[in-house]
């Protein structure tokens, strides 16, 4: 529990330019580069925040929280996951890189402070962007919350070629969770219009 992957698949895995993960090695992030038209890329970044009110010794947030002080940090796991995020996000759009965060925030993400720090970065959400009446639906199952915990969030414009949304309970990936969903045409997301 709390890893994070990406795969790239066809026109996805000869664009790559290069692959990351979070400097602590604690899987709290991956990313892969991708390279469009020109001097164009495109990170798409997995982010995974621990339940910070984890007590057990083999949650998610317990391990990080060894992993932190093991090398002098005394930060909570979600504080620091905050903080280093948001210096990687500051780098890349330095970088003029366009973001694609996929996210399990586990605390509201809409309103949470790793949702709030994305939009303080210019990322915005397009699947409530392009779909409003779905800012009420949960995507964990077993929520007591009628907000979602998990999103995705970009850097890239709204465009009408954009589609997106979130797949019902039980549909898309095995778990608990909702499968969120984009479709971006090559023309948004490698600048260019290919073959």
């Amino acid at each position: 529990y709390g890893g994070t992957m990406i795969i790239t698949t066809k026109e996805a895995t000869h664009r790559t330019i290069s692959t990351s993960v979070d400097p602590t090695k604690m899987g709290r992030w991956t990313s892969v580069l991708l390279a469009g038209k020109k001097d164009y890329k495109t990170r798409i970044v997995s982010v995974y925040n621990p339940i910070g009110t984890s007590k057990g010794s083999r949650s998610v947030n317990a391990q990080q929280q060894r992993r932190l002080r093991s090398i002098g940090d005394t930060r909570l796991p979600r504080e620091a996951l905050l903080e280093d995020l948001k210096h990687a996000v500051k780098q890349w759009i330095d970088d003029k890189e366009h973001l694609i965060v996929c996210m399990d925030a586990n605390e509201n993400a809409i309103t949470g402070s790793l949702a709030k720090m994305l939009k303080e970065q210019g990322l915005h959400n397009p699947i409530l962007t392009k779909h409003p009446h779905l800012y009420n639906s949960p995507t964990y199952s077993r929520t007591e919350s009628q907000k979602p915990i998990d999103t995705i969030m970009t850097t890239l414009p709204p465009h009408p070629a954009i589609k997106c949304g979130y797949l019902a309970f039980k549909e898309g990936i095995p778990g608990d969770h909702r499968t969120l969903w984009a479709d971006i045409p090559f023309s948004v997301i490698f600048g260019n219009n290919a073959p």
